[in-house]
């Protein structure tokens, strides 16, 4: 599992990066996007429709400034339509004068249908003891299609039809109480 998180890492990229920019292993992304002054808030899903049985990648970036820190992220309604199989976070990247903040997640589909990733509610602080600069930064729900393995039960009429007992010719129906 460990491995998928670093496969994960490595292949999913910058987040807001072009549609061309991605590796082809992840052409089925669905993103969020929010901001609030120099904070901005990037949350991706992988893939964006896929079967109950197969894992999703979950991303959660946030640019900010140095001054600034990831204190908490909240999942909405991840812990209730997914298991959370492993999270992740990776070092803080510098840019410029901003840090980029991620935190991977593997989630585990329990339920088919339309099931929404969210809403994500990040919340970002100062560091120094007494600041009051807190930023939350929320992301809208992302839609997943999720679609069942199990098939839908057949009738077996309709597979093929009643198999006919064979009988001789001259056979009477036994005589009985029954009759």
């Amino acid at each position: 599992m460990a491995g998928l998180l670093a496969l994960m890492a490595t292949m999913l990229g910058e987040p807001g990066a072009a549609q061309d920019d991605r590796p082809p292993h992840w052409p089925n992304l669905a993103q969020a996007v929010a901001r609030h002054e120099r904070c901005q808030l990037v949350v991706e899903v992988s893939p964006a429709a896929a079967r109950v049985c197969d894992d999703l990648a979950l991303r959660v970036s946030v640019r900010h400034p140095k001054e600034l820190s990831l204190k908490d992220v909240k999942l909405g309604n991840v812990p209730k339509a997914f298991l959370l199989r492993e999270s992740h976070d990776l070092a803080p990247q510098a840019e410029g004068d901003a840090l980029l903040s991620q935190r991977l997640y593997v989630l585990e589909p329990l339920q088919a249908g339309q099931v929404a990733v969210g809403p994500i509610e990040v919340t970002v602080m100062k560091d120094r003891p007494g600041d009051s600069g807190e930023v939350v930064l929320r992301a809208e729900p992302i839609p997943v299609e999720l679609e069942t393995v199990v098939a839908v039960p057949a009738r077996l009429e309709d597979l093929r039809p009643a198999a006919r007992l064979w009988a001789p010719a001259n056979s009477q129906p036994l005589a009985g109480p029954w009759r």
